[in-house]
């Protein structure tokens, strides 16, 4: 695990591995709620991280033809220019203008693209539609690595419920997507007690948090903290209230609406 400060208030938890992450939160003294609440036993979570799970993969499966997954993002090559980074000498030598190279993006469908999904709710949405979400996180994952290049990131974010403490901490999660890992996958998106046991008890005993505290709504501020380039797909926490709580695929695609060139 590598702990990166953002800023003085701001931490990230960087993991190499979902086991990596069960081995480090297994231990951990704070179990947050019940195995209701949760979505599963504390065991259980800690064998979606190492073992993964199928259980959920058909469900994603007949999902994916609802999702929107043609997404533009900068390819960068070496252009011939006037004036650039470095020359070609035969192009010197054969005295052409544009002997020089420069670097540019271009929109490509086929440049890798990064994914971001925020795992967490507000505690009063209930575990099904937590289940529902994470299948749509599933489909998105598996449709997107048939076409592209992909790296693929769980995450879940919490802050100091208070307006004198300004702390945020966060945990991030690589799920192997070259090809993706569909067992390791389906554990760690779609199993709420992953979110809800073992990345909340985390945050918990790592960073002194409470679980009222769970989640950073200000979207932009999770994006600066992860480092998001415009081309990078987030997709925010869900919380009470949101108009599209009822309909999962609908808030996939309203996340892919907003990325620069979708």
């Amino acid at each position: 695990m590598r702990r990166i400060k953002v800023t003085p208030y701001q931490t990230l938890d960087y993991f190499e591995s979902p086991s990596e992450f069960a081995r480090l939160a297994g231990p951990m003294r704070i179990r947050i709620s019940d195995d209701d609440w949760r979505g599963g036993s504390w065991s259980d979570s800690i064998r979606y991280c190492t073992q993964g799970d199928v259980s959920r993969v058909a469900q994603a499966e007949r999902m994916i033809e609802s999702l929107t997954v043609q997404i533009e993002s900068p390819v960068t090559h070496w252009q011939a220019a006037p004036a650039g980074a470095f020359p070609i000498v035969p192009d010197y030598l054969a005295g052409r203008p544009d002997c020089m190279r420069r670097k540019v993006q271009d929109a490509s469908s086929a440049a890798p693209i990064r994914v971001f999904l925020e795992t967490g709710v507000s505690a009063g949405i209930n575990v099904d539609r937590v289940v529902d979400r994470g299948i749509a996180f599933l489909a998105l994952a598996m449709s997107l690595s048939r076409v592209r290049p992909v790296e693929l990131f769980a995450c879940n974010f919490w802050r100091k419920d208070s307006k004198e403490d300004k702390r945020i901490a966060g945990v991030v999660i690589p799920i192997n997507a070259a090809p993706l890992d569909i067992a390791l996958a389906c554990g760690v998106l779609t199993q709420p007690s992953v979110t809800r046991g073992l990345m909340y008890s985390y945050l918990a005993e790592e960073h002194r948090s409470n679980h009222r505290g769970f989640g950073v709504w200000d979207h932009e501020t999770a994006r600066k903290m992860l480092r998001c380039a415009p081309s990078d797909i987030y997709v925010p926490p869900l919380r009470l209230g949101d108009a599209l709580l009822a309909d999962p695929v609908a808030f996939i695609n309203a996340a892919l609406g907003r990325i620069e060139g979708a």
